[in-house]
């Protein structure tokens, strides 16, 4: 869990660690690690970009309600848990990973737009990108438009039924 006592960022209801988030990005250490779950058998076409295949990793704890969430029906009522972390790899048509999308779930008051969801973004390395703003990290205001709608399965889409494990 990345919501701690001890962190580099404040947020209403608690302390958010994001060197351990940008840990787990490093080397893709969430792909190999126990405490996370691969969500997808491989990847699948990306509804969100096009010529983008997407892979997914999610917290091992809450890989069960997760699943329950489905892109292609909306209403699950699934609130996941302060804490769960989901990764996504994106992929070109090449088969190459291009960056690193990351959602976890904060306490809440952090975000109550987007369920309390903190948002990053990083390279295909798992360094985090920076543009002229700064980091790509926090309350990055351009995802809103994609998941505000999923306000119903907790702002999430899940991965497709025919492309899970």
């Amino acid at each position: 869990m990345h919501w701690s006592g001890t962190s580099s960022s404040s947020a209403a209801g608690g302390e958010f660690n994001t060197g351990a988030v940008v840990e787990d990005l490093n080397g893709w250490a969430f792909s190999t690690s126990s405490t996370f779950t691969h969500a997808t058998k491989t990847a699948y076409a990306s509804k969100a970009a096009q010529n983008a295949w997407v892979q997914e990793w999610v917290s091992a704890d809450v890989y069960a309600a997760y699943s329950s969430i489905r892109p292609d029906t909306s209403g699950s009522g699934v609130v996941l848990p302060v804490g769960t972390t989901i990764v996504r790899a994106v992929y070109d048509a090449q088969g190459q990973p291009t960056e690193l999308t990351v959602m976890v779930k904060a306490p809440a008051g952090y975000n109550p737009d987007l369920g309390d969801w903190w948002f990053a973004l990083a390279d295909a390395n798992g360094v985090p990108v920076m543009t002229d703003g700064g980091v790509m990290m926090g309350r990055l205001t351009q995802c809103y438009s994609c998941h505000q709608p999923r306000s119903a399965d907790d702002f999430l889409f899940g991965v497709p039924m025919d492309d899970r494990p």
